[in-house]
């Protein structure tokens, strides 16, 4: 019988009481870690380090060599110390699930006698914790397909609903996503030996509205730009004309008198102010008309193609309409 066999059958439970360090403590959702071998002599050899470390109460040191220990040679006598340590650390769930595998592993205890002692040690530990272990229940509605459940990060069967679940006590963060509502994330608080019920009611994500795309901007061309200037350019040059043609008529004025009619004996010979007044006033009249022409074809033109566009984009457009004896134009939308 190794020294673990004798130790575990004859002491008492208490001097059976190891520490784990919450570094290694394991909570029922964590998957083991891989296995190293079996090789039982070196879990041994960490098994009297461990059982050294705690004459010294160094409970963190010496859990963290039981947890060692049992990596490279399961067994129930192991199991046992490390639930014993969780429970030293306050997390009576883990050391419940750390028992129950205790259990399992006393299935392959070498001895009749033996394996009945280990139960019995397991039996009662299980008793004696149970009443402590926090539960929590969670209820969730809508259930639909895609929902994901974490508890500290951790993803959880849809099977875990509805059910109380041991956890440790302590605060716990939840976290239910599910397509279509809105992300649930709740800190609950558990006390020793509680069972809280949580119903979760997801909230429906608000529908997103597109707004209709904004009418295409209305852009002008080259043109109206190219013949407005030219109709200002017309009109402009025609005003010129006009002034000079009134500096023609102010000479005449001056030469010929008011009534203008000269004298054919007198030095002025008024037919260049004639024919220059004569001119301006033509190029005057037929520059004004043209460029005028000009302008308001250019307005009309704008107009006429912006209203096309906004026609054609379901903006608004120009009807006509008769209203007495008159016409006029509406803009529709």
């Amino acid at each position: 019988m190794n020294l673990r066999s004798y130790l575990l059958l004859a002491l008492p439970l208490a001097s059976l009481l190891v520490f784990v360090s919450p570094a290694s403590a394991r909570t029922p959702t964590e998957p083991p870690a891989q296995r190293a071998p079996r090789d039982p002599a070196a879990a041994e050899a960490l098994y009297q380090a461990g059982r050294e470390l705690l004459t010294k109460n160094d409970w963190e040191g010496a859990c963290a060599k039981f947890d060692a220990s049992m990596q490279l040679d399961p067994v129930a006598s192991t199991s046992i110390n490390v639930a014993n340590c969780l429970e030293h650390f306050n997390k009576p769930a883990s050391a419940w699930s750390e028992l129950l595998r205790a259990r399992t592993l006393n299935q392959d205890t070498l001895g009749d006698e033996r394996k009945k002692t280990l139960d019995e040690v397991i039996t009662k530990t299980i008793a004696a914790l149970e009443p402590r272990v926090p539960k929590l229940r969670l209820g969730l509605s809508p259930r639909v397909e895609g929902t994901a459940v974490l508890r500290d990060g951790v993803e959880l069967p849809r099977g875990t609903l509805d059910d109380p679940i041991p956890m440790d006590p302590g605060d716990h963060t939840l976290l239910i996503r599910a397509p279509g509502f809105e992300p649930f994330e709740k800190t609950v608080t558990l006390r020793e030996g509680e069972t809280l019920a949580l119903e979760v009611a997801l909230a429906a994500s608000p529908k997103v509205t597109t707004a209709p795309p904004p009418p295409p901007a209305t852009r002008l061309p080259i043109w109206p730009f190219v013949t407005g200037s030219l109709g200002v350019v017309a009109v402009g040059a025609g005003l010129g004309f006009r002034i000079d043609g009134f500096a023609a008529e102010s000479a005449l004025d001056e030469g010929c008198g008011e009534d203008r009619v000269c004298d054919p004996t007198a030095a002025y010979d008024p037919s260049d102010d004639n024919r220059r007044k004569n001119f301006d006033f033509g190029m005057f009249v037929g520059l004004s008309v043209a460029g005028g022409a000009t302008i308001l074809g250019t307005v009309a033109g704008v107009l006429i193609e912006h209203f096309t566009q906004s026609e054609a984009a379901g903006v608004g457009r120009l009807v006509p309409f008769t209203q007495g004896s008159g016409a006029m134009w509406e803009l529709k939308f």
